[in-house]
């Protein structure tokens, strides 16, 4: 069975640490599952998720592109 995402998008870093994603719709639940993609060299997590979006941190300063997929 093949699996796709059902939100997904990029963000792009600028000498940053965090950015925010907000739906263009509120979710019915906050139980997702996001997975991040990134050739950036740092540790990337995903926090305060909520129906509204979610907050994409990095564990320093980078600049570059970030993909996300949301599953649930």
């Amino acid at each position: 069975m093949a699996v796709s995402s059902f939100l997904n998008g990029t963000l792009s870093f600028a000498n940053e640490v965090e950015k925010t994603v907000t739906f263009p719709t509120s979710l019915a639940t906050a139980d997702y599952t996001v997975i991040l993609s990134s050739g950036v060299f740092t540790p990337l997590k995903v926090t305060n998720k909520t129906i509204s979006g979610f907050k994409v941190q990095a564990g320093s300063t980078i600049t570059g592109k970030v993909g996300w997929d949301l599953f649930r």
